[in-house]
Parts: C-alpha cells; sequence; structure tokens
C-alpha cells in the first residue's frame, strides 16, 4: 500500500505490493522558510487573547486573532474558523480533521483474514478511528467473492460509525489489458470499457454507503527512469508522465474510472467522490491524469519520513526545496494524506519492540506529524498506515501496524489516542 523511495545516498528499490513513501532530505535540514500563511489579519488584543486562551483554546502563532461565536460542536477546537487545530481537552489533544487506518480486510490472504471483521471495527471504534483505507481488487475472479464481503463490511462501517475508502485495483493494474479476454484487443478504448465497466457496476452498487473511491494506489511509481528506479526528485511535470505508454494505457483505465463515478453520480444525485494520489515530488502524475479528463475530487498524498524531515523545506530532487503544504493545496481541493508513517520502521536498527529505542523515537515523530498535518485546513483527513503488523511479510513490510494484533497495542497507539480522543 505505500512506497519506498531514493533517500539521497540511501537508495531503497520498491518492494512490489505494499512499497511505502519515503521522502529524501537533504543532510541539513534548514529552519521553516516562505511557509503558507492563512490571510487571516485581525487584530488580537491581549484581553482577547486571555480569553480564548480561558476558553481552553490555542492559538496558532501566526494567526491575526479570535474568530467569531463558533457552533455548540466546535468550540474550544479551533483557532478560529480559518485554521483547525489542536486543542486540550481532558488531558487529550483531539484534531478537527478527521484520524483513520489503513487495513487489508479484503484482501484473500494475510493476517487480516485470520481476524474477525467486527473485532476490527470494534478497534476502530475504542480507539476513535474515523476512517478505514482498503483495496478492493476487482477482476473476474474475484467479482461475487468482493461483492459479497463487501456488502458485510459496509455493515459493519455503518454499526461501528466508520466512514470506508475503497481504492479500486482493476486488472490493468497486474498487467492485464483484456480484463481477462472479455475486451479481447486490449487497446485504448478496451482499457477504457474495463475502467468504466468495472467501477459502474461496484460502485452504483454502494453508492448509497461510500462516498469516497480511490482510483488505484500508487500507479505513478510504475515508472522507472533509465537506471530502473521510480521518478523519486522527478516527475514533477506531465510531460514525464506521458513520454511512457504506460501511462497512457493507465490515464485510459482512469478516465474510465473517473466517467463511470461520474456517471453514478448524476444517476443517485449522490456527491460521490474520486480520489487520485500520488507520492514524493511526482506531482506531474496529477497533472498527467488530469489534462486526460480523469476528475479529481480529492487529492491523495503518502508521507513517511524520519524526525526533522520539514514538509515547509522539503526535498525537490532536481527542484529546489519546496514548501509541501503549499504545494498540496494548490490543487484547490481537499487532500487526504491517505498513508502515514514514520520512517524510522525502514531503518535495519529498527526494533520492533514496544520497549525500543528506535520505536519510541518513531512515537514522538508520528506526535510531530500528527501536530503539524493538523494545522492546515485544507487537509481533510490522515489515515496511519497501518492497523496491525502482518507478519507474513518479510522486512519493514511486516512491521508497521500501529498494534503487534488486536490484543497487543504498541506505543504508537496511545499516541494516536490523544488526538481523535479515544482511552488515555
Amino acid at each position: 500500500m505505500a512506497e519506498a523511495r531514493n533517500a539521497g545516498a540511501n537508495k531503497r528499490k520498491p518492494r512490489l505490493g505494499a512499497r511505502r513513501s519515503l521522502q529524501s532530505r537533504t543532510s541539513a535540514e534548514s529552519t521553516p522558510s516562505g511557509e503558507s500563511r492563512p490571510k487571516y489579519n485581525h487584530s488580537r488584543s491581549t484581553e482577547q487573547r486571555a480569553a480564548a486562551q480561558s476558553a481552553g483554546r490555542l492559538l496558532r502563532p501566526d494567526c491575526g486573532g479570535v474568530s467569531p461565536p463558533l457552533p455548540r460542536r466546535a468550540r474550544n477546537q479551533i483557532c478560529c474558523k480559518r485554521h483547525p487545530l489542536l486543542f486540550s481537552r481532558n488531558q487529550g489533544t483531539e484534531l478537527t480533521i478527521q484520524i483513520g487506518v489503513n487495513g487489508h480486510s479484503m484482501f484473500a490472504s494475510g493476517a487480516y483474514r485470520q481476524i474477525n471483521d467486527e473485532d476490527v471495527f470494534k478497534t476502530l471504534a475504542a480507539h476513535k478511528l474515523k476512517r478505514y483505507r482498503l483495496t478492493i481488487p476487482l477482476a473476474a475472479d474475484t467479482d461475487p467473492w468482493a461483492a459479497t464481503r463487501f456488502t458485510s463490511i459496509v455493515g459493519l462501517a455503518a454499526n461501528y460509525g466508520v466512514t470506508l475508502e475503497p481504492v479500486l485495483a482493476l486488472p490493468l493494474m497486474w498487467g492485464d489489458k483484456t480484463d481477462a479476454g472479455k475486451y479481447p484487443a486490449g487497446d485504448a478504448a478496451a482499457i477504457y470499457s474495463q475502467g468504466y465497466n468495472r467501477t459502474l457496476a461496484f460502485v452504483r452498487q454502494f453508492a448509497s454507503s461510500v462516498g469516497d473511491w480511490e482510483l488505484g494506489n500508487e500507479i505513478n511509481l510504475t515508472v522507472r527512469d533509465a537506471n530502473g528506479s521510480p521518478l523519486f526528485g522527478k516527475g514533477w511535470t506531465s510531460a514525464e508522465f506521458a513520454a511512457y505508454p504506460s501511462m497512457v494505457d493507465f490515464a485510459n483505465l482512469l478516465r474510465g474510472m473517473s466517467d463511470a463515478i461520474e456517471q453514478v453520480r448524476r444517476d443517485t444525485g449522490r456527491n460521490l467522490r474520486r480520489i487520485v494520489g500520488t507520492t514524493s515530488t511526482m506531482f506531474g502524475y496529477i497533472d498527467f491524469m488530469k489534462a486526460n479528463g480523469v476528475k479529481v475530487d480529492v487529492l491523495g498524498y503518502h508521507y513517511y519520513e524520519h524526525a526533522g524531515v520539514n514538509p515547509t523545506n522539503y526535498w525537490g530532487g532536481v527542484r529546489p526545496n519546496f514548501n509541501l503544504f503549499t504545494k498540496l493545496s494548490s490543487y484547490g481541493v481537499p487532500v487526504a494524506i491517505n498513508e502515514m508513517n514514520g520512517a524510522e520502521i525502514y531503518d535495519s536498527t529498527f526494533v520492533n519492540t514496544s520497549t525500543s529505542a528506535s520505536m519510541s523515537a518513531c512515537n514522538s515523530n508520528l506526535d510531530a506529524m500528527l501536530a503539524r498535518f493538523s494545522q492546515y485546513s485544507f487537509i481533510e483527513w490522515i489515515d496511519l498506515y497501518e492497523l496491525i503488523d502482518e507478519p507474513d511479510k518479510t522486512g519493514p513490510d511486516g512491521r508497521f501496524g500501529l498494534m503487534f494484533n488486536l490484543s497487543t497495542p504498541k506505543p504508537l497507539v496511545s499516541t494516536v489516542d490523544k488526538y481523535t480522543g479515544g482511552p488515555q
């Protein structure tokens, strides 16, 4: 579900299946510069500051003042209407954005198939994790199973107040242009039909229960440069992706998926949203898809970093360092950081035990990430990667869980609880 990437001199080869985003950084991280500032400039008097602090609200240092009266549900939760922020309550720190988690409950094997689905949703509810992102493979040999299984998951999500965030995976994503011979030509029209018809049938079936649909996962990483590596530090422009025939195929597929969701929107009147995501510096992938008729209602982004990486002075590779938040907000749509965790988990020295120094470092880093990313109102939600460890996977991919298993949390869970309002 995630990516690995070229970290300066430390080059990591992306792994198939679960690849994690590990953004490169310079050897010396400088003080934040050029950070985007919201446009609120109303004056803030000493009396106003004191009143806000006595009410429990935390003011951003760069906020000009105190907002107009807030609705009851938002009291003490934000600095002002422009700036969703952290607030202290009952010894905890909650966020006004939603926090969710990734999992693999729709896979036919692995750690998630060895646990009870309802126990997954009980765990999410107990820790007030409001979203669950999961991949749904749609192919000739999975169609009946996928629909039946997802129907059960939809019911559990509704019972426990969890928003589902399906990632649709179609045959082209594992190399099948013909959809098991259904479209034998395997040409542009065939690939579009694969995307349109598969998406139309599935989304229509669940449109009344699921609003957000992601069009594939980390497709941008399938492009390789002359050295056989993904375009880490590159991929800034649409032209870089247009140069690859495989990306033209994917554009046809995603346009079919996008058009199908648009059709269901028109048919049902529901506000269904299409999520298209990228990683690292590869924003040209988003631009390329948009130029080819793919609608982007929510921009997805994956963020895995070590402590000390500054997202307002982020590694730009072939370009100068840049402000990640400014770039994300420039698309003018809500943003989902739909994979996030500490990159310490990648380190060969990482010890996956509750009391290890490396676990403590990762936990502290995750705390800082949640605090930082929550400050931006255009970020609608954050999905942590992932709910439980997957010991059937080798190397770092098996140890990204917030919990060792559903009965044994890692310290990361307590950090997340601090932000969601879960048990302290």
